[in-house]
């Protein structure tokens, strides 16, 4: 996960949900938190289509469909939020 400008995010959320048992009160989902560099690895995932959400306090939050084992590497790039003050 990386900002704008290319630099790694630090401490930004990362969450994957599954997506193969469309309407269950519990999909299956892990959530996690990146390294310093922006780097996170979800292991053990199954198999299948599910949603990796990528949030962070000050940068608008990211999500894309992924097939799994099939996209094995994901990047993001996360926007500056605007503050309003006043």
């Amino acid at each position: 996960v990386e900002g704008e400008h290319g630099f790694g995010l630090g401490d930004a959320e990362v969450r994957f949900v599954s997506a193969e048992f469309h309407g269950d009160p519990a999909p299956s989902g892990w959530s996690t938190k990146t390294g310093a560099m922006g780097e996170v690895t979800l292991m053990d995932l199954p198999t299948g289509v599910g949603r990796v959400h990528v949030s962070k306090k000050g940068y608008l939050s990211d999500s894309r469909e992924v097939a799994l084992p099939a996209d094995d590497r994901i990047d993001f790039v996360l926007a500056k939020s605007n503050t309003i003050v006043g």
